[in-house]
């Protein structure tokens, strides 16, 4: 099985993502970058920041009481976030791209007319493994809700499909511990910031400004939280710089209801192309419904099977 290049992003796909919740003081004065335990804890003067590691990167914000700095991991309050367009050649069934899916131990039900639910089945099986990219599903069923979950939790994540959208895209987002988090003591007459004791030393020149800002865009990307979502028809939503469709070299089309892109000084190239950008499609969020300590079984299947060509 030949696999899709996930370029550069796909080592951080590799790596633990978190992200921080807001803080009350300003955090300025701590600004810079710091040697930390082995990594590189970058702090912005937004009260946001960042650390990076051999086997982390860490995004967020610093929250600053008197002399304690804490940083806390955000947990996203919906770990999955589904987009859908219409298509303009689907007349039947759709499509479903599914990202980051083999994460966790995710569980979908996208069963025909499923108005109530009462099964679930894996995303991906156990031990999954040579995965390609894209994860597309060629789904035959008229679906009037998808529903998603992570096995051994409570919540359920019920989708409805009011817009007639045939083409979807849901990405998983990672789940870190909410409970994990880093406390560090701020000297305050010095503005020095002490873990266990030692003092933080400010590193120079370590990352300048348009590569954190180049980081959080592939982060941001990858795992978009965003109204829109935008790549074009082989699923490359272009992780290294992305693509602005609002530069003025893109004009928006419509055609059956489906919205995209259309390059307005280079000719169209194939959609099966991963690299083109001469077509981009935009894709709309979906908001869900959480359901709480809804029943379901859990069947003993799963959507999509890898295992490095072995049974």
């Amino acid at each position: 099985m030949k696999l899709k290049p996930y370029f550069t992003l796909s080592l951080l796909l590799f790596l633990s993502f978190l992200t921080i919740t807001c803080c009350a003081q300003n955090s300025s004065k701590i600004a810079g970058s710091y040697k930390f335990g082995g990594s590189l804890l970058v702090i912005n003067a937004d009260n946001t920041c960042m650390m990076f590691a051999e086997n982390a990167f860490v995004k967020g914000t610093v929250e600053i009481n008197g002399n304690m700095v804490t940083i806390k991991p955000y947990v996203p309050k919906v770990p999955f976030v589904l987009y859908g367009r219409k298509s303009e050649s689907r007349v039947g069934g759709n499509t479903i791209m599914f990202q980051s899916f083999n994460e966790a131990k995710t569980l979908i039900n996208f069963d025909e007319n499923n108005n109530s639910l009462n099964k679930m089945k894996r995303a991906f099986n156990v031990n999954a493994n040579c995965i390609p990219y894209p994860n597309v599903l060629d789904n035959p069923n008229e679906n009037s809700k998808f529903y998603f979950a992570i096995q051994g939790k409570k919540e359920v994540y019920e989708f409805e499909n009011n817009q007639g959208y045939r083409d979807f895209i849901v990405l998983y987002l990672p789940q870190k511990d909410e409970n994990l988090r880093v406390n560090l003591t701020l000297n305050v007459s010095k503005d020095k910031l002490i873990y266990e004791g030692e003092i933080l030393e400010k590193e120079q020149n370590s990352m300048s400004q348009s590569e954190v800002d180049d980081v959080l865009g592939m982060y941001n990307r990858a795992y978009s939280e965003s109204e829109n979502y935008y790549c074009n028809p082989a699923y490359n939503f272009f992780e290294m710089k992305g693509i602005d469709v609002n530069s003025g070299q893109y004009k928006k089309e419509e055609y059956a209801g489906a919205y995209y892109f259309i390059d307005k000084y280079n000719e169209a190239g194939d959609d099966k192309d991963y690299h083109n950008t001469s077509k981009i499609y935009e894709y709309q969020k979906v908001n869900p419904k959480v359901l709480i300590n809804q029943p379901y079984t859990v069947e003993n299947s799963s959507v999509f099977i890898f295992n490095c060509g072995k049974e």
